[in-house]
């Protein structure tokens, strides 16, 4: 009996999502239009239009705790206000004429997470410059498109190790750094474990290990900060 009802409840909340979002509906958060994106394993978003005003655009992360992972065709274009654009994290592509002919558009933050990137998606924008990783595929893509770019520098935060993942090795980093001890790379210790912005303590050290054990703490620990040249 009991499980049976644990099916009913599960089908129950299954059924509800798929009322909820369907793919032929669109969603207004704030200034955005959202499209639901189809062919995922779970639920996600695109952003379909932006609606606003704002010079600097940060794109949101998440709609209901999921995420948007796509600028559609058009999203932006023409905005004759727009300087500023930055994107999350969770963004893997742009598409087509995305931002076409936004001649006030100068900046483009694109994270490394973004893997395609239509060719006209910048269309008419002469005076952008995108600020991306060294290394991803928003600076090949640049390159490719003859378009200006610079090489931007992120990091996790909390980090204290470098490997790109909290543990609780990032919190024994800080302390044998604390005690004077060797660490591998010291430079990335002050500032990947710098949680509080007031330079390596103890404290950094133990947010880091309440972080790990699902602690709710005032700093976001495994944020991915970006550092943008002078």
């Amino acid at each position: 009996m009991k499980r049976f009802i644990s099916i009913m409840i599960s089908l129950a909340v299954l059924l509800f999502f798929c009322a909820t979002f369907s793919a032929d509906t669109v969603y207004r958060y704030g200034d955005y239009t959202l499209g639901v994106v189809s062919g995922t394993d779970d639920y996600a978003f695109s952003i379909r239009s932006y609606n606003g005003d704002d010079a600097v655009v940060t794109v949101p992360n998440d709609y209901g705790g999921y995420p948007i992972i796509r600028i559609d065709s058009y999203a932006f274009a023409t905005n004759t206000n727009l300087q500023e654009v930055i994107l999350s994290d969770q963004i893997t592509s742009i598409g087509d004429g995305a931002f076409a002919q936004c001649g006030c558009l100068t900046k483009v933050a694109i994270p490394d997470s973004v893997t395609q990137i239509s060719d006209n998606a910048f269309q008419a924008c002469d005076q952008v410059v995108i600020y991306a990783p060294a290394d991803s595929y928003a600076i090949t893509y640049a390159k490719e498109n003859e378009i200006a770019y610079v090489c931007i520098e992120t990091y996790v935060l909390g980090d204290a190790n470098g490997d790109g993942e909290i543990t609780l090795m990032d919190a024994t980093v800080i302390q044998r750094y604390l005690s004077n001890l060797s660490v591998s790379d010291p430079d990335i210790v002050v500032r990947n474990g710098d949680i509080e912005g007031e330079g390596i303590e103890v404290s950094d050290a133990t947010w880091i290990q309440r972080h790990i054990a699902k602690m709710v703490i005032p700093y976001e620990v495994g944020k991915v900060v970006t550092i943008y040249p002078e």
